[in-house]
């Protein structure tokens, strides 16, 4: 019984509209509140709502919620 597992890439979020946070709580808030965020690397806008899909296509999903890239996983 072999089974293969491809494993993705982390998939980065940074807050939108030049948002930042100081705590991961605030950052927290706002996603579950269904603020934008852009997937970082010039990816396209996205929210909660959007987080099944990008769970479909990768292994994890992680919030940088600061300017100094502190991040969370979601």
């Amino acid at each position: 019984m072999n089974q293969t597992y491809q494993f993705s890439a982390p998939l980065y979020l940074i807050p939108a509209y030049g948002r930042s946070y100081s705590t991961p709580e605030l950052a927290l808030q706002d996603w579950y509140g269904g603020k934008d965020f852009k997937i970082d690397e010039g990816g396209p806008y996205c929210s909660i709502r959007d987080i099944a899909s990008m769970k479909e296509e990768h292994d994890e999903i992680r919030l940088l919620y600061s300017p100094r890239f502190p991040s969370i996983q979601l």
